[in-house]
């Protein structure tokens, strides 16, 4: 993998929580947004954006079943700037509010079309 695209999901894995945006990332990285924004969607299989987004839900999901914390509380934390973007971000990709997912228990069709990283697990026969 492009060591400028590993290093931006690096990135967004350990800043999810705040704001990320396309141009302040590229600039971070020294390349050219557009670049950024090609070769990320090209190795990663997702946007960059997208890519924010599961990482965030990723963490909200598991917020909602390991924490006691209110589902607005547990938005803000995971980097949405108000409840009702958490909340419909989190429907349209889990089918589900995040209400019904805690209640649920461990609900799992919130899952990336395309998983990042470049090839499933090897399996040895």
């Amino acid at each position: 993998m492009n060591a400028k695209i590993s290093k931006a999901m690096t990135y967004i894995d350990t800043h999810y929580t705040e704001p990320v945006r396309l141009a302040g990332l590229a600039a971070h990285l020294g390349v050219h947004p557009d670049y950024l924004s090609r070769r990320f969607k090209a190795e990663v299989g997702m946007r960059l954006h997208d890519y924010l987004l599961w990482r965030r839900l990723e963490q909200a999901k598991y917020l909602l079943l390991s924490s006691p914390l209110r589902v607005k509380h547990i938005g803000h934390q995971v980097g949405f700037s108000n409840p009702e973007v958490f909340s419909r971000a989190f429907k349209r990709a889990a089918g589900c509010s995040p209400r019904a997912y805690r209640n649920r228990k461990g609900f799992t069709l919130l899952t990336p079309r395309i998983t990042p990283g470049n090839s499933p697990a090897h399996h040895h026969h």
